[in-house]
This record gives structure tokens, C-alpha cells and sequence, in this order.
């Protein structure tokens, strides 16, 4: 829940409520059935506990945003993991994600790799802006959760660091050693692989697919909408088709319309939509990506409300009126 375009004075709501129509409240869009409720003291706001069944399935949605998290990260996993094994020579999968890079020694290793492209970069001319000298120092014989592994996970960001990455960016060295937060350990993944890129080093495959959005913006986009339509040939994944289905499971087809190849507006807002390695429908999301299913779970809007505050003395205008949104949006713990 959140609110936008409130005064200094308002005090922040806690707690599970819903949202009612009421004389100060103006429901802009509603998707399901709200609990009438009498005006009195305090209940000016429109707040009513939720019941023992709708907590029930409040607590039923964060457990199931919180799968569809995790799920999000397989299909990066798995496409950095190829990186990885190609790039380093190294056994590593999506299941042994972590525990190939939990001491740090495969991304000092990394590091390493791209720091010499970076100077064969300035060698010969490609690259004319200024270089750390050297890699990271790595004890190679680190044992997972060991001071030695967070000394090289340690390095390994300093380098990082030297290279221009924001802090942002990269991961605190706890969460790799104790494998306690794969997301961020991912998210620096990726930028170390951009960064490898710049310096000529084959990039993992969701890299390849940012450039070639890139590539497409720099073109004129595609404004007018079309209906996303079922193929004639089932042969092969077909983006268009994927797309329409895992939106009807989630009974938000009609908040999705195609702009052009790749491009579509989900509501509302314009995005890229790739397959990855043919097997995951990848929505790019910022500096990032997401899965389509966690994106629509995360982002399916359910009711909007325009509160207007009345203050005793003063005349009613815009000044006291700001919105409420009520979603099924819950932020998740890192794991």
C-alpha cells in the first residue's frame, strides 16, 4: 500500500486494512466489494480490520510472492552459470549457484579475466580512460565461510569499486559467505559482466539481449497498439503466445496490449519482453530483469482512491487531496 501527494501533518497508516467509501473518499477504480461502515470518531479514514479469512489469504499471497521471488532468480542463475563455466572453465550450475561462488575465488578469478582484456584495451588503443594496474589478490584455497573466503569476497568489490561500480550495485560480503542474499550477489554479477563487455569479453546471453533493446530504443518506437493475438503454428516457443497465456492465468490479459516486436504496454507502462534461452519470458525492468509472472503478481493494480481532507477554517481544494492505492504488491525478504 502507498500513498502519493500527502501533506507533512498525515501519519502513516499501519496495520491490515482495506479502504471504504466514505464522504471524504472517492474510489476511483474497484475491482472487488468494500465493507460499508457508519461514520463516527475516528473513522473519518474508512479503515476496517481484514477478517480472520481475508488475513488468510493476505498471509497466502506473500507466500506466493515470495516462490515467484525465488523462481525469478533460476532463469539468471542458469544464464550466468553458462557464462561462468565457459568464461573460467569451472563446473557450476544454477542448483550449485552459491556454492561454487560462496569463498570468492571464481569471481577474484573473473575479475582477473576482465582486468586483462581492460589492458589489452588500453595496449592497443581501444580503450583510452584510465585502469586499476592489477586484479584482485585471491587466496585460491579459501574454505567456504572461512575469514580467508571473506577476504577475497572483499577484494574481489574493491576491485569492483576501482572500476567504477556503484555501491548499489554490489553485494555486502556476509551475504555471499553465508549464502544469505542471492539477489544482490546476481544483480553484481551482471555488472561485472556489463563491464566485461565494454572490454571485448563474450557476454552471458540476458547482456546480448540488453544491447539489442538498446539498439531498438534508438529507433522510432511504435505507438499504437495491437491485440496480442494466438499464432497459427504452435511449432517452437512463441513469444506473443506465452505472453497472452501466463496473462490469463493471472486474469490480467486485458492490461496488456503489444506495441511492437518485443514491446509492449503493461498497465500502462511500456516494456521489453525477451526469451531467455528459449525457456523463460524475460521483462526488462530498469537496470534490470524480472520474470513475467513475478512482474504481473508484483505490479497488478486492484483499487485506487482519492482522499480529500477536510480542515475546519479552510476551503476545499486540491491542496488537501491525495491518492491511495491499494495492490497486491508486498515487498519480500531478501534471501
Amino acid at each position: 500500500m502507498a500513498r502519493l501527494g500527502s501533506t507533512a501533518d498525515d501519519t502513516e497508516i499501519q496495520g491490515n486494512y482495506d479502504v471504504i467509501d466514505s464522504p471524504m473518499t472517492k474510489v476511483v477504480e474497484r475491482d472487488c466489494g468494500l465493507i460499508p461502515m457508519m461514520n463516527g470518531h475516528g473513522k473519518e479514514a474508512g479503515l476496517v480490520p481484514l477478517s480472520k479469512e481475508e488475513s488468510q489469504k493476505e498471509d497466502e499471497m506473500t507466500k506466493r510472492l515470495h516462490v515467484l521471488q525465488e523462481e525469478s532468480l533460476e532463469p539468471l542463475k542458469e544464464d550466468l552459470s553458462e557464462w561462468l563455466a565457459k568464461t573460467l572453465n569451472i563446473d557450476i550450475s544454477a542448483e550449485t549457484f552459491m556454492d561454487v561462488l560462496d569463498n570468492g575465488v571464481c569471481l577474484c578469478k573473473l575479475a582477473q579475466v576482465i582486468q586483462q582484456k581492460a589492458q589489452e584495451c588500453v595496449a592497443n588503443g581501444t580503450c583510452t580512460e584510465s585502469i586499476p594496474l592489477k586484479g584482485p589478490r585471491c587466496k585460491n584455497n579459501a574454505p567456504s565461510g572461512s575469514w580467508f573466503a571473506r577476504d577475497n569476497a572483499a577484494n574481489f568489490l574493491t576491485w569492483c569499486n576501482s572500476h567504477g561500480m556503484k555501491q548499489e550495485s554490489m553485494f555486502e560480503t556476509e551475504y555471499l559467505v553465508s549464502q544469505t542474499d542471492q539477489k544482490s550477489v546476481i544483480n553484481c554479477l551482471l555488472e561485472v559482466a556489463r563491464l566485461g563487455y565494454k572490454f571485448g569479453l563474450e557476454p552471458p546471453n540476458i547482456i546480448k539481449m540488453e544491447t539489442e533493446i538498446e539498439e531498438e530504443e534508438e529507433e522510432i518506437p511504435v505507438s499504437k497498439p495491437v491485440e496480442i493475438v494466438r499464432p497459427l503454428s504452435n511449432k517452437g516457443p512463441n513469444l506473443d503466445a506465452e505472453i497472452q497465456r501466463i496473462a490469463f492465468n493471472c486474469k490480467c490479459h486485458q492490461y496488456i496490449k503489444k506495441l511492437g516486436d518485443g514491446k509492449y504496454a503493461i498497465f500502462g507502462k511500456v516494456v521489453h519482453i525477451r526469451f531467455l534461452q528459449n525457456r523463460h519470458i524475460m521483462v526488462r525492468v530498469g537496470g534490470g530483469w524480472d520474470t513475467l509472472e513475478n512482474y504481473l503478481e508484483h505490479h497488478i493494480p486492484k483499487q485506487v482512491f482519492e482522499h480529500r481532507r477536510d480542515i475546519h477554517g479552510e476551503p476545499r481544494n486540491d491542496v488537501n487531496k491525495y491518492l491511495y492505492f491499494k495492490s497486491q504488491y508486498r515487498s519480500t525478504s531478501a534471501s
